[in-house]
């Protein structure tokens, strides 16, 4: 598995189970207090199949990542949604500066491999 290969399967992983699960099958009140957004209920359901959209996009390159080839559209992609994410969970303050974080530490890797695609692609194990 590459250094790509494992943060992809990273972001898949929080994303979903903290994300898209939530906004996707939870009561809207249980949302709207876990996560301060105040949308209504199909708001919040379309922004949870956005990111389920988003997840299966980090699948394909995860899959990529895993037959060899790097997922250069899928990275520039995730940069983007992390980043963007990151800015507008910091710009709202308070209680958004962890979750900003994280965001910001995947975009900050994907950019990462993007410069430097061998040490991406390096085999850190196999998996049989």
């Amino acid at each position: 598995m590459t250094l790509l290969a494992i943060v992809l399967s990273l972001k898949i992983a929080v994303t979903l189970i903290f994300v898209a699960i939530p906004l996707l099958l939870l009561p809207v009140e249980q949302v709207r207090r876990l996560t301060g957004l105040s949308g209504d209920l199909v708001l919040l359901r379309l922004y949870g199949v956005a990111i389920l959209a988003l997840l299966i996009g980090y699948g394909f390159g995860l899959s990529d990542a895993m037959g060899g080839w790097m997922p250069t559209g899928v990275m520039v992609m995730g940069i983007v949604s992390n980043g963007g994410a990151a800015f507008t969970l910091q710009s709202a303050g308070g209680r958004h500066a962890l979750p900003a974080l994280i965001f910001l530490g995947f975009a900050v890797a994907l950019a990462a491999g993007l410069i430097w695609p061998n040490l991406a692609m390096r085999q850190v194990f196999a998996l049989s």
